[in-house]
């Protein structure tokens, strides 16, 4: 028995337990209080929906299995709105007057990094999701109470430029958002495509949420690279894609660096041949990962779009076992506890936190690259998961 339907057991486990000790299910005490913060709104809201649904996923199946320590779970989420001033209200709402145990969620490098005076102030456990810029790891990395899912941007480059390698790409122009999200990843973009003999023939930024990208693109397609990667975020996505075509922009391959997707990319023509760093995708062939699609689809009529969701599942699924683990809400229990844990999480990998270049605490670091195929996504690399062939150098806009 795999993924959450053995974490469901164990919690049915430690309520009968506690219900034999003479004790109701769900007693006279407080829930057990977990604070969220997500962007639901922005040009990150899509993702931060998806989370959102995936956390009442988890709590379903946490509540309806005993809860954890014989309690109730709830977490009190909060929209960071994208917006630093925000997040930093949000979270000191969560700490002094909600006064939650654990914070989780977190999606923007930036948003992360606003919380960061008010996060070594006050030193909760966060269980963050999201934030993959190196200075964040260079902010947070030390820290014992700081537990990282995320890959940082490293391991995603890593996994660009092999991806790129693979493929026999010479040449890249790269357009990234101008926060520190996209910012922080041209340096490591240059150092590592440097090294693999691809040459960068151009670097444009741009404003996340920009309804006109064209006069950008039509500078990238001058240079006339072989691929042409670019890094923001869901909001970004179909004004880029249908901008390429607009302005015939017909690179051998466009890859996508972002973390979501929005509703009806799949839909659309433009998607195809489109492809994606990402850490997961329905289509992961493994028990876990299989087991929670069906779940989310059964919960919310359609399947998750992106790997936020059995990203921000794990989330709530791994801290809930921690405190069951450590039987008892006291900080640094939970802490050592969530530390040792090791989850067979529907990513499609064991969650075992360990030390990256910095990070104490650091989850997975494995990514995969998709490819739209007739509205599905298909994984083309590494090839010991590929469930279909690349097609590289993809047709021109007209021959589609």
């Amino acid at each position: 028995m795999r993924g959450w339907m053995r974490v469901a057991v164990m919690l049915l486990v430690i309520s009968v337990a506690v219900g034999m000790s003479g004790c109701r299910l769900f007693g006279p005490k407080e829930a057990v209080k977990i604070g969220a913060i997500l962007p639901l709104s922005g040009p990150s809201g899509a993702t931060g929906q998806e989370m959102r649904n995936a956390y009442t996923l988890a709590l379903k199946h946490i509540n309806h299995s005993g809860g954890v320590l014989g309690r109730e779970l709830e977490i009190i989420i909060e929209d960071d709105a994208n917006t630093g001033a925000v997040a930093v209200a949000a979270f000191e709402k969560l700490l002094t007057a909600d006064e939650v145990d654990v914070i989780i969620g977190g999606v923007s490098s930036g948003i992360t990094m606003a919380l960061s005076e008010l996060a070594k102030q006050y030193q909760p456990i966060m269980a963050w999701t999201g934030a993959a810029a190196s200075l964040v790891e260079q902010t947070y990395g030390e820290a014992e109470w700081f537990f990282h899912y995320h890959p940082w941007e490293y391991h995603n480059v890593e996994a660009l430029v092999a991806f790129l390698t693979a493929m026999g790409v010479q040449s890249v122009a790269i357009a990234h958002e101008d926060g520190l999200f996209g910012s922080s990843n041209v340096p490591i973009c240059n150092e590592m495509m440097g090294a693999a003999g691809i040459s960068i023939v151009a670097t444009e930024p741009f404003k996340t949420g920009s309804a006109d990208v064209n006069p950008l693109l039509t500078r990238i397609k001058a240079r006339r690279p072989d691929a042409f990667v670019w890094i923001g975020y869901p909001g970004d996505v179909i004004p880029i894609t249908l901008g390429c075509k607009e302005v015939g922009f017909n690179p051998k391959v466009i890859t996508a660096y972002v973390p979501g997707w929005p509703a009806g990319f799949s839909e659309m023509p433009e998607s195809e041949y489109v492809c994606a760093i990402v850490l997961w995708t329905p289509d992961i062939p493994t028990q876990a990962s299989q087991e929670f699609v069906a779940a989310y689809t059964a919960e919310f009529g359609e399947a998750p779009r992106s790997y936020w969701a059995p990203l921000a599942y794990t989330n709530v699924i791994t801290v809930a076992q921690a405190i069951n683990n450590a039987r008892s809400l006291e900080k640094d229990k939970v802490a050592a506890a969530l530390a040792a844990l090791e989850y067979d999480s529907p990513v499609g990998s064991t969650l075992k936190f360990t030390k990256s270049r910095i990070c104490v605490h650091q989850g997975f670091t494995s990514l995969v690259t998709i490819q739209w195929r007739s509205g599905r996504t298909e994984i083309v690399w590494p090839a010991e998961l590929a469930t279909m062939e690349p097609v590289y150098p993809v047709p021109a806009w007209g021959d589609r």
